[in-house]
């Protein structure tokens, strides 16, 4: 389930495109600010390698940079030579495909023929079972205008940024690190719901199968319980990550439809793997909300796990800060995008 590869864009080549500099020689990184881009703030994680283990130096949540920032603030806790930087990027696309080759092929054409994108997308492909007949692939288009927005406010550095990668696939990279083991002879669903989208990957022996993408998320579902309710948006949090109002006819609504894809995608999985799905790991925003989980269970009909991301990290002698105690799930993508640069 090592999926470090799976989307990354290789900077040195953007900048070939871009006019950039192209002139240093690639480093091994020991240490690095992993940064997930969410729709209100930056999810931030700050990571070293060591002979310990991987060690968390630090862990915060940051404000979104303003359109007029020219550079990423970032504090001086936090402050590294290179960071790895995620999001769910608007416009951007992830699918598993078959392809079968008429002789040879570039990989590159390949995806970007088969998500039907024009040349302003940065397009990346990953095989996944290579055979004479078929390829099973995975193909990964982002908009070159958002690639060319996250440059330039690290383009003075530092810190230096070392890849760009959708949130969706960091967070298995992330989970990877903690569960590889415990699933290897498995069939799981890894789900990362944030606040604008969701991306559910099935595995079977952490080899992945499909990948579905929804641009719902937990904005979506507060909304509905504003409405519904006539609560504010901070009261509609509260309620949505407790159990004691009944708000699962709200989950329904906004999720009703994700759920049966979900279903629809677990049974073609399970009858492939001839196996059971045994268990859906959830992180992000909504792994924070019990009734999206209960709906979740339900559709798959499977146990949910909400997992923490810093489970096998050797953490700071005074422990994780007070604020992010039980919201270790909203850094599952950030951790996988550091890690994706820290095990190059």
């Amino acid at each position: 389930m090592d999926l470090k590869e799976l989307s990354k864009v290789n900077i040195q080549d953007v900048f070939k495109k871009t006019g950039g500099d192209t002139s240093g020689r690639k480093r091994a990184i020991s240490s690095v600010l992993g940064l997930d881009f969410g729709v209100d703030a930056v999810y931030a994680v700050r990571l070293k390698k060591s002979g310990q283990g991987i060690e968390l130096l630090g862990v915060d949540v940051l404000p979104l940079p303003s359109q007029e920032d020219g550079s990423m603030p970032v504090p001086l806790g936090l402050r590294e030579s290179y960071a790895a930087l995620c999001s769910s990027f608007p416009g951007s696309m992830a699918r598993v495909f078959s392809y079968t080759p008429q002789g040879e092929f570039v990989l590159s054409d390949v995806v970007r023929s088969n998500l039907n994108v024009a040349d302003d997308f940065r397009v990346m492909g990953l095989s996944l079972k290579d055979s004479r007949k078929d390829h099973l692939i995975l193909g990964v288009a982002m908009p070159m205008a958002t690639i060319e927005r996250m440059l330039s406010l690290f383009s003075e550095g530092p810190p230096a940024l070392c890849s760009i990668e959708l949130s969706g696939l960091t967070s298995v990279k992330a989970l990877s690190h903690q569960k590889e083991t415990k699933t290897k002879s498995e069939t799981i669903c890894v789900l990362a719901g944030g606040e604008a989208s969701m991306t559910a990957s099935f595995f079977v022996n952490n080899h992945l199968k499909i990948v579905n993408q929804f641009a719902l998320g937990s904005g979506m579902l507060l909304e509905e319980v504003e409405e519904g309710l006539g609560v504010d948006t901070e009261t509609a949090m509260e309620i949505a990550r407790g159990d004691a109002v009944d708000i699962s006819s709200f989950v329904q609504k906004t999720f009703g439809v994700v759920s049966k894809q979900l279903s629809i995608s677990k049974e073609f999985v399970e009858r492939q793997a001839r196996s059971r799905l045994s268990t859906c790991y959830l992180s992000g925003e909504l792994a924070l909300f019990p009734a999206f989980g209960v709906l979740l269970a339900a559709a798959l009909e499977s146990s949910v796990e909400v997992w923490s991301p810093f489970e096998s990290f050797v953490l700071p002698e005074d422990g994780l800060p007070e604020s992010i105690q039980g919201r270790e799930t909203l850094f599952a993508s950030a951790v996988g995008a550091a890690l994706s640069s820290l095990e190059e």
